[in-house]
């Protein structure tokens, strides 16, 4: 793990608590002013971060097509990173969402049938049952 600049550490924690909130779309706003800076060698995880954010935003208004794009890209950009980076475990966070895709797809597919992978945008948000977490863990590892 590189050692923090404390502007990057500033810009990534302030994205860790907005997606702690729930505020996905606020996250990914805060997280690519980090992605922006060439310099930042965590710039792809960062951009992994950026996309399950604004997967997460798009599951949660239901689209159903999009948040599974950007679950599968933000893991591709997350594995060179795997299994901790910038103090985030990232198996548990994946598996978390994942549950949450689960469960809305199920949602979805009970209230609209085969309509479900059609993004309406005058549908109700679907909430998540439980928000994935980012917990940060900057004790030495050595995984």
């Amino acid at each position: 793990m590189s050692q923090l600049h404390a502007i990057h550490r500033d810009l990534f924690e302030r994205g860790v608590t907005l997606f702690n909130r729930g505020d996905y779309f606020e996250a990914h706003e805060v997280w690519e002013d980090l992605w922006h800076d060439r310099s930042f060698p965590e710039r792809r995880f960062v951009q992994g971060l950026i996309q399950l954010a604004v997967g997460l935003y798009w599951l949660r208004r239901g689209n159903l097509i999009g948040a599974r794009r950007l679950f599968q890209r933000a893991d591709d950009n997350v594995a060179p990173f795997r299994p901790f980076c910038l103090g985030v475990r990232i198996g548990p966070l994946f598996d978390q969402a994942r549950a949450n895709q689960r469960h809305v797809e199920t949602v979805l597919l009970e209230r609209y049938g085969p309509q479900a992978e059609a993004f309406d945008r005058t549908r109700p948000l679907v909430p998540l049952p439980e928000p994935p977490k980012i917990v940060l863990d900057h004790r030495p590892t050595d995984d």
